[in-house]
């Protein structure tokens, strides 16, 4: 998906829909690595470090975009955005995912199930009447 949105943005013209596909395929890619990994980015640092940045923000456009082309290298494009966003080694572009962020996917897992069960009971219940 965070593929698609940066083939996407290689084909816009207005910079504002532009930078709304990077953040949308920047957070497509984080849940990506959230699943995978459970390794979250620091998107506070990325977003302001390369949106606020014009001559790194078409830069960053392209290169990622190549980076994601890249099939056998799932890891790539974070090595892509950390040299663009400029963060040094010190500092944390992944960081372990929060109590919070897991409990918020959970909690989105348990509702479909209990409603999932509910359908199931509303079916079975005519059934045997």
């Amino acid at each position: 998906m965070a593929k698609a949105f940066f083939q996407i943005i290689n084909k816009e013209k207005d910079p504002i829909t532009k930078v709304n596909y990077l953040i949308k395929g920047i957070k497509v890619y984080d849940n990506y690595l959230r699943r995978n990994l459970n390794l979250q980015i620091n998107t506070e640092k990325i977003y302001s470090r390369i949106i606020c940045n014009a001559n790194i923000k078409n830069e960053a456009i392209n290169t990622i975009s190549k980076s994601f082309q890249n099939d056998q290298d799932k890891l790539k494009p974070i090595e892509s955005i950390s040299i663009l966003a400029n963060i040094k080694e010190t500092d944390d572009i992944l960081i372990e995912e929060s109590i919070g962020q897991r409990i918020k996917d959970l909690s989105v897992c348990f509702v479909t199930i209990i409603g999932v069960i509910v359908a199931i009971i509303q079916y079975i219940l005519p059934i045997t009447q």
